[in-house]
């Protein structure tokens, strides 16, 4: 089917309340979300970030998720995923990405209005949605800040919807990228106000190990997109290290396919746990 914008994903009824977004880096990450959302005939954005895609090739992966999206009969959202390279953007752009992510939150406040605003106008142009970022969500995301959390301040997250005119805005809530040490605290009111308060809608990046009722609470509160990356690493790590433990013979192939099949299962699981199947 065909690829979609994120706003058309909510203009059209595909998405109704909430979407999940996973990054992948390889081709059994890719196989794996996909399957599991064609299965459920729910829509997800499959995400590539700045440093999948400076590693891999933007071209080389974009290809290869749109190649396997156009195949199944449910809509997918192909996304570049925390770019703080402009020309990174562009080049997305002119590709065909259906979402791009530009992160300006370690860059000035006004500074990062300006270029998003920037990113916002020659996205629009094409139908492109756009996602941007306020306080730097903390935590081991490509080489990303890993202090403690500032929570995005409501007039903050007003001034820059309004003034970038940004489809999608990535707020500091509580929570952070990579693993939690304990029980993350979540701000739903904080989550609450600034959905009220803005026009852009509202995503919660850092949703590995989060429980099914946090984020149930979050979507209940305004967020909008759930970004989800380090459970899809570590699903495909652990897969990989079972099956190597009944390796009979050198073939990686039965290995990788495993991976595949729990990713799977992990995508389906995620995606019902929080009752957002379409």
């Amino acid at each position: 089917m065909a690829i979609i914008s994120l706003k058309d994903a909510f203009d059209y009824g595909f998405v109704k309340t909430a979407i999940c977004s996973f990054n992948f880096v390889n081709v059994e990450q890719l196989y794996g979300i996909v399957a599991a959302a064609d299965e459920l005939q729910t829509p997800v954005v499959l995400m590539i970030s700045q440093k999948t895609a400076l590693k891999y090739g933007l071209e080389v992966m974009f290809n290869l998720a749109k190649s396997k999206a156009e195949k199944l009969h449910t809509p997918f959202v192909i996304h570049l995923d925390h770019a703080k390279n402009i020309e990174l953007v562009e080049k997305a752009i002119n590709l065909g990405f259906s979402s791009v992510m530009f992160d300006g939150s370690s860059l000035s406040f006004d500074e990062n209005i300006k270029k998003t605003y920037e990113v916002v106008k020659k996205a629009h142009r094409y139908g492109i949605t756009v996602e941007g970022e306020i306080n730097a969500i903390y935590g081991k995301e490509e080489d990303g800040p890993t202090s403690a959390i500032v929570y995005t301040k409501v007039e903050d997250a007003k001034k820059f919807s309004e003034e970038t005119e940004v489809d999608f805005l990535a707020v500091s809530v509580g929570t952070k990228h990579g693993l939690y040490e304990g029980t993350p605290s979540l701000r739903y009111d904080l989550i609450n106000e600034i959905s009220n308060s803005i026009k852009s809608k509202l995503v919660m990046h850092g949703c590995s190990g989060l429980t099914a009722e946090q984020l149930r609470k979050s979507i209940q509160s305004g967020i909008k997109k759930l970004n989800f990356g380090t459970e899809v690493m570590l699903t495909q790590i652990n897969a990989i290290k079972k099956s190597l433990e009944n390796l009979s013979k050198p073939d990686i192939r039965p290995i990788m396919d495993s991976s595949i099949d729990e990713i799977k299962a992990y995508v389906k699981n995620t995606i019902n746990s929080i009752s957002i199947s379409q």
